[in-house]
Protein backbone atom coordinates (compact mmCIF):
# COMPACT_ATOMS: atom_id res chain seq x y z
CA UNK A 1 0.00 0.00 0.00
CA UNK A 2 1.23 3.97 -0.69
CA UNK A 3 2.41 5.25 2.44
CA UNK A 4 -0.41 7.45 4.03
CA UNK A 5 1.85 10.78 3.84
CA UNK A 6 1.43 10.31 0.13
CA UNK A 7 -2.20 10.68 0.65
CA UNK A 8 -2.76 14.61 1.84
CA UNK A 9 -0.04 15.43 -1.65
CA UNK A 10 -2.26 13.52 -4.43
CA UNK A 11 -5.52 15.21 -2.88
CA UNK A 12 -4.11 18.22 -2.53
CA UNK A 13 -2.68 18.29 -6.25
CA UNK A 14 -5.61 17.03 -7.88
CA UNK A 15 -7.40 20.00 -6.14
CA UNK A 16 -4.92 21.90 -7.28
CA UNK A 17 -4.86 20.84 -10.94
CA UNK A 18 -8.42 23.03 -11.92
CA UNK A 19 -7.24 26.20 -10.31
CA UNK A 20 -5.36 29.23 -11.23
CA UNK A 21 -2.64 28.95 -11.70
CA UNK A 22 -2.56 25.62 -11.46
CA UNK A 23 0.13 23.24 -10.64
CA UNK A 24 3.93 24.37 -11.10
CA UNK A 25 5.83 21.69 -13.43
CA UNK A 26 7.99 20.83 -10.69
CA UNK A 27 4.56 19.93 -8.94
CA UNK A 28 2.95 17.84 -11.93
CA UNK A 29 6.39 15.94 -12.55
CA UNK A 30 5.46 14.76 -8.37
CA UNK A 31 2.00 14.70 -9.09
CA UNK A 32 2.69 11.29 -12.09
CA UNK A 33 5.13 10.24 -9.70
CA UNK A 34 2.93 9.63 -6.78
CA UNK A 35 0.01 8.47 -8.73
CA UNK A 36 2.47 6.17 -10.72
CA UNK A 37 3.73 4.43 -7.81
CA UNK A 38 0.01 4.55 -6.21
CA UNK A 39 -0.90 2.40 -9.69
CA UNK A 40 1.46 0.58 -9.86
CA UNK A 41 0.00 -1.77 -7.15
CA UNK A 42 -3.81 -1.48 -9.11
CA UNK A 43 -5.41 -4.93 -9.39
CA UNK A 44 -5.55 -4.54 -13.80
CA UNK A 45 -7.14 -7.23 -16.09
CA UNK A 46 -4.90 -9.96 -17.42
CA UNK A 47 -3.79 -7.93 -20.52
CA UNK A 48 -1.76 -5.32 -18.10
CA UNK A 49 -0.03 -7.93 -16.40
CA UNK A 50 3.47 -7.13 -18.23
CA UNK A 51 4.97 -3.96 -16.35
CA UNK A 52 5.48 -2.10 -19.58
CA UNK A 53 1.73 -2.15 -20.94
CA UNK A 54 1.21 -1.33 -16.69
CA UNK A 55 3.23 1.52 -17.27
CA UNK A 56 1.86 2.31 -20.59
CA UNK A 57 -1.82 2.36 -19.13
CA UNK A 58 -1.62 4.43 -16.38
CA UNK A 59 0.53 6.82 -18.71
CA UNK A 60 -2.54 7.72 -20.73
CA UNK A 61 -4.80 7.63 -18.54
CA UNK A 62 -2.85 10.32 -16.09
CA UNK A 63 -1.88 12.26 -19.58
CA UNK A 64 -6.00 12.02 -20.65
CA UNK A 65 -7.80 11.80 -17.25
CA UNK A 66 -5.43 13.97 -15.44
CA UNK A 67 -3.34 16.37 -17.05
CA UNK A 68 -5.18 17.39 -20.39
CA UNK A 69 -8.72 17.51 -18.72
CA UNK A 70 -7.39 19.72 -15.74
CA UNK A 71 -8.78 23.25 -16.47
CA UNK A 72 -12.17 21.50 -17.89
CA UNK A 73 -12.99 18.85 -15.76
CA UNK A 74 -16.02 18.51 -13.46
CA UNK A 75 -14.78 15.99 -11.22
CA UNK A 76 -14.83 16.73 -7.32
CA UNK A 77 -12.15 16.37 -4.65
CA UNK A 78 -11.04 12.58 -4.13
CA UNK A 79 -12.17 11.50 -0.37
CA UNK A 80 -8.83 9.07 -0.92
CA UNK A 81 -5.62 8.82 -3.57
CA UNK A 82 -7.01 5.28 -3.51
CA UNK A 83 -10.10 6.10 -5.55
CA UNK A 84 -8.01 6.33 -8.16
CA UNK A 85 -7.74 2.74 -8.26
CA UNK A 86 -11.19 2.55 -9.52
CA UNK A 87 -10.87 5.07 -12.16
CA UNK A 88 -8.17 3.48 -13.50
CA UNK A 89 -9.78 0.23 -13.63
CA UNK A 90 -12.77 1.64 -15.95
CA UNK A 91 -10.07 3.41 -17.96
CA UNK A 92 -8.23 0.14 -18.70
CA UNK A 93 -11.68 -1.71 -19.30
CA UNK A 94 -12.32 1.42 -22.11
CA UNK A 95 -8.88 0.51 -23.42
CA UNK A 96 -9.54 -3.16 -23.86
CA UNK A 97 -12.92 -2.40 -25.48
CA UNK A 98 -11.19 -0.15 -27.96
CA UNK A 99 -8.54 -2.25 -28.65
CA UNK A 100 -11.18 -4.76 -29.73
CA UNK A 101 -12.76 -2.42 -31.63
CA UNK A 102 -9.59 -1.27 -33.67
CA UNK A 103 -8.86 -2.17 -37.05
CA UNK A 104 -5.82 -1.38 -38.96
CA UNK A 105 -5.91 1.09 -41.84
CA UNK A 106 -5.29 -1.03 -44.64
CA UNK A 107 -9.04 -2.87 -44.41
CA UNK A 108 -11.64 -1.38 -44.21
CA UNK A 109 -13.67 1.57 -44.89
CA UNK A 110 -12.99 5.05 -43.58
CA UNK A 111 -15.62 7.67 -42.84
CA UNK A 112 -18.96 8.43 -44.24
CA UNK A 113 -17.62 9.47 -47.62
CA UNK A 114 -17.09 6.19 -48.68
CA UNK A 115 -13.00 6.52 -48.76
CA UNK A 116 -11.05 3.51 -48.59
CA UNK A 117 -8.63 2.95 -45.75
CA UNK A 118 -6.47 1.19 -47.82
CA UNK A 119 -6.44 4.11 -49.96
CA UNK A 120 -4.49 5.62 -46.83
CA UNK A 121 -2.58 2.46 -46.38
CA UNK A 122 1.25 3.75 -47.57
CA UNK A 123 2.71 1.48 -50.44
CA UNK A 124 6.80 0.90 -51.06
CA UNK A 125 6.50 1.82 -54.86
CA UNK A 126 8.41 5.31 -55.97
CA UNK A 127 5.59 7.59 -55.90
CA UNK A 128 4.60 8.28 -59.93
CA UNK A 129 5.34 12.19 -61.20
CA UNK A 130 1.09 12.93 -60.19
CA UNK A 131 2.11 12.66 -56.65
CA UNK A 132 5.19 15.15 -56.65
CA UNK A 133 3.17 17.21 -58.82
CA UNK A 134 0.36 16.97 -56.36
CA UNK A 135 2.67 17.83 -53.58
CA UNK A 136 4.42 20.36 -55.54
CA UNK A 137 0.78 22.37 -55.98
CA UNK A 138 -0.16 21.98 -51.96
CA UNK A 139 3.24 23.94 -51.62
CA UNK A 140 5.14 20.45 -49.89
CA UNK A 141 8.63 19.97 -51.10
CA UNK A 142 9.59 16.46 -50.84
CA UNK A 143 13.17 17.26 -50.07
CA UNK A 144 11.56 18.61 -47.05
CA UNK A 145 9.49 15.94 -46.59
CA UNK A 146 12.02 13.17 -46.17
CA UNK A 147 14.07 15.26 -43.73
CA UNK A 148 11.06 15.43 -41.44
CA UNK A 149 10.53 11.77 -42.13
CA UNK A 150 14.19 10.83 -41.05
CA UNK A 151 13.66 13.05 -38.23
CA UNK A 152 10.10 11.82 -37.72
CA UNK A 153 11.44 7.97 -37.60
CA UNK A 154 14.57 9.10 -35.43
CA UNK A 155 12.03 9.90 -32.52
CA UNK A 156 10.24 6.68 -32.80
CA UNK A 157 10.92 3.52 -30.10
CA UNK A 158 12.54 0.41 -32.24
CA UNK A 159 8.92 -1.56 -32.07
CA UNK A 160 7.16 1.73 -33.55
CA UNK A 161 9.78 1.26 -36.49
CA UNK A 162 9.17 -2.47 -36.67
CA UNK A 163 5.29 -2.15 -36.79
CA UNK A 164 6.05 0.20 -40.28
CA UNK A 165 8.42 -1.35 -41.77
CA UNK A 166 7.35 -4.82 -41.78
CA UNK A 167 3.28 -3.83 -41.61
CA UNK A 168 2.46 -0.74 -42.86
CA UNK A 169 4.94 -0.42 -45.36
CA UNK A 170 5.63 -4.12 -46.29
CA UNK A 171 4.40 -5.38 -49.55
CA UNK A 172 1.49 -7.57 -49.31
CA UNK A 173 3.40 -10.93 -49.78
CA UNK A 174 5.38 -9.98 -47.34
CA UNK A 175 3.12 -8.14 -44.87
CA UNK A 176 3.21 -9.18 -41.44
CA UNK A 177 0.04 -9.24 -38.95
CA UNK A 178 0.59 -6.79 -36.05
CA UNK A 179 0.66 -9.56 -33.50
CA UNK A 180 3.16 -11.83 -35.67
CA UNK A 181 5.27 -8.81 -35.38
CA UNK A 182 5.07 -8.08 -31.41
CA UNK A 183 5.76 -11.29 -30.56
CA UNK A 184 8.94 -11.62 -33.08
CA UNK A 185 10.67 -8.56 -31.68
CA UNK A 186 9.14 -9.14 -27.84
CA UNK A 187 6.78 -5.50 -28.54
CA UNK A 188 5.17 -5.37 -25.06
CA UNK A 189 1.50 -3.59 -25.21
CA UNK A 190 1.49 -3.19 -29.27
CA UNK A 191 -1.90 -2.21 -29.32
CA UNK A 192 -1.43 0.39 -27.55
CA UNK A 193 1.74 1.64 -29.14
CA UNK A 194 0.07 1.24 -32.99
CA UNK A 195 -2.73 3.17 -32.32
CA UNK A 196 -0.90 5.83 -30.62
CA UNK A 197 1.46 5.29 -33.73
CA UNK A 198 -1.82 5.93 -35.99
CA UNK A 199 -1.27 2.35 -38.09
CA UNK A 200 -4.47 1.31 -36.31
CA UNK A 201 -7.53 3.01 -35.88
CA UNK A 202 -11.26 3.19 -34.65
CA UNK A 203 -13.99 1.77 -37.08
CA UNK A 204 -16.12 4.90 -38.19
CA UNK A 205 -13.47 7.04 -39.92
CA UNK A 206 -9.59 7.44 -40.64
CA UNK A 207 -9.78 11.01 -40.82
CA UNK A 208 -11.39 11.78 -37.30
CA UNK A 209 -9.19 12.37 -34.44
CA UNK A 210 -6.43 11.04 -36.46
CA UNK A 211 -3.58 14.44 -35.77
CA UNK A 212 -3.82 13.19 -32.13
CA UNK A 213 -1.42 9.79 -33.19
CA UNK A 214 2.41 10.13 -34.24
CA UNK A 215 1.89 10.08 -37.98
CA UNK A 216 -1.05 12.32 -37.64
CA UNK A 217 1.44 14.94 -36.08
CA UNK A 218 4.29 14.47 -38.55
CA UNK A 219 1.48 15.25 -41.61
CA UNK A 220 0.70 17.86 -39.46
CA UNK A 221 4.05 19.57 -39.58
CA UNK A 222 4.13 19.35 -43.00
CA UNK A 223 1.04 21.06 -43.17
CA UNK A 224 -0.82 18.37 -44.99
CA UNK A 225 -4.65 18.43 -44.04
CA UNK A 226 -6.09 15.53 -42.54
CA UNK A 227 -9.33 15.69 -44.67
CA UNK A 228 -11.31 13.15 -47.16
CA UNK A 229 -10.69 15.96 -49.67
CA UNK A 230 -6.84 16.00 -49.51
CA UNK A 231 -6.63 11.65 -49.29
CA UNK A 232 -4.11 11.68 -52.75
CA UNK A 233 -1.83 14.17 -50.83
CA UNK A 234 -1.59 11.99 -47.98
CA UNK A 235 -1.38 8.89 -49.35
CA UNK A 236 1.80 10.32 -51.64
CA UNK A 237 3.25 11.39 -48.01
CA UNK A 238 2.68 8.31 -46.83
CA UNK A 239 4.30 6.78 -49.89
CA UNK A 240 7.49 9.22 -49.15
CA UNK A 241 7.83 7.79 -45.54
CA UNK A 242 7.72 4.17 -46.15
CA UNK A 243 10.79 4.52 -48.92
CA UNK A 244 12.68 6.17 -46.02
CA UNK A 245 11.28 3.16 -43.33
CA UNK A 246 12.89 1.02 -46.15
CA UNK A 247 16.06 2.56 -46.66
CA UNK A 248 16.73 3.20 -42.84
CA UNK A 249 15.19 -0.39 -41.77
CA UNK A 250 16.37 -2.45 -44.69
CA UNK A 251 15.39 -6.53 -44.50
CA UNK A 252 15.80 -6.03 -40.59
Amino acid sequence: MVPHSDNPAILDYWRRRKLSPGLTEAEWADFYHQVTRLLLRTRLPAEYADTEARQDLIHAFFVQKILQNARTTQAGDLDSAHVLHGYLKRFAQDEIRDQAGLIEIDEHAAGEEGIQTEEMAACTTTPSHDDLHLLAEAGIDVATVNAEADQFLATLGEGERRMLRHHTCAEDEARLPMDAIAKRWQIASYHYKAKKLGITGQKGGFFQGYENTLLGGWLKKLRAEISPEWHRELVALLNLLCLRVQKTQGET
